[in-house]
């Protein structure tokens, strides 16, 4: 498996990007509900100051579908190497998204 994502986020004047996120992973199905990946980060601040960051991470993602509802749950381990400093800051994050369908074909759905 795999995704590529461009992020781009707006600081408060919401005239110019304040930061990029390009995050590239690849995973594997080690069920068909559970998958480990391997990804990286690049984080650039344009705002206040011009800086860059390289974020490699590690993944676990699983996916429950109940009667009514998907629960999604993402486990990630951060490696963050960040400007001006030789060490590296290690960061764990723990992601919770419910998927409720509106409509039978799932193309619309109430997202937390």
């Amino acid at each position: 498996r795999g995704y590529f994502e461009i992020q781009p986020r707006f600081g408060n004047d919401a005239s110019r990007i304040s930061q990029l996120l390009v995050r590239p992973a690849i995973g594997y199905n080690i069920r068909p509900n559970v998958s480990v990946w391997l990804g990286y980060a690049s984080v650039t601040n344009y705002q206040p100051n011009r800086t860059h960051e390289d974020r490699p991470f590690q993944q676990l993602l699983i996916t429950n579908r109940y009667e009514r509802f998907d629960l999604i749950n993402r486990t990630r381990l951060e490696q963050r190497f960040l400007p001006n400093t030789n060490a590296v800051s290690h960061r764990f994050r723990h992601f919770v998204r419910p998927f409720v369908p509106l409509d039978k074909q799932r193309n619309w759905a109430f997202v937390a």
